[in-house]
């Protein structure tokens, strides 16, 4: 797996190995961003909590054979999208449990890709970045890093007859 060897390679430049990067974030901002993701990690623990509970509830009130074909309907699609939504909250629990080990770890705030620095400014609107913006725009428009963005474009030797 590509990514695990750039997130290892990333790490070991953070540990002191050839090509040291210390992570951008300094001691005392690194605690509050610590702090920030240990309150949105238990808000939305609770949210799925409460979430779960509902569905149970809801699973337990409905019996099937009862209702019309609307109401049917409506469960379905309310428990669809508290499944979405939880699936959402768990995907952001999980980024955050990553982000805080990298904390621990000490290559918070370093580019699992490249192993740059994360802009200052990227970690505070996005505190579990795991990329930086070069990279995360590589990424969104389907190229690795490095990859020429012409190289997708053929280019003919054709012209036009007269």
């Amino acid at each position: 797996m590509v990514a695990k060897r750039v997130k290892s390679g990333a790490r070991a430049r953070a540990k002191g190995r050839p090509g040291k990067k210390k992570a951008v974030v300094v001691p005392k901002a690194l605690q509050k961003l610590r702090e920030t993701l240990l309150e949105r990690r238990t808000k939305l623990l609770a949210e799925l909590n409460q979430e779960y509970s509902q569905l149970k509830d809801r699973a337990s009130a409905s019996r099937p054979g009862t209702g019309d074909v609307s109401d049917i309907a409506t469960d379905i699609t309310v428990g669809e999208m508290a499944l979405q939504a939880a699936q959402n909250e768990s995907g952001e629990i999980a980024q955050i449990d990553e982000a805080l080990g990298k904390i621990e770890d000490g290559t918070y705030g370093l580019c699992e890709t490249c192993g740059g620095r994360i802009p200052q400014a990227r970690i505070e609107v996005l505190p579990f970045a795991t990329l930086c913006v070069k990279c995360k725009e590589a990424e969104e428009h389907g190229r690795g890093e490095g990859e020429n963005p012409l190289s997708e474009i053929e280019f003919s030797e054709e012209t036009e007859e007269e």
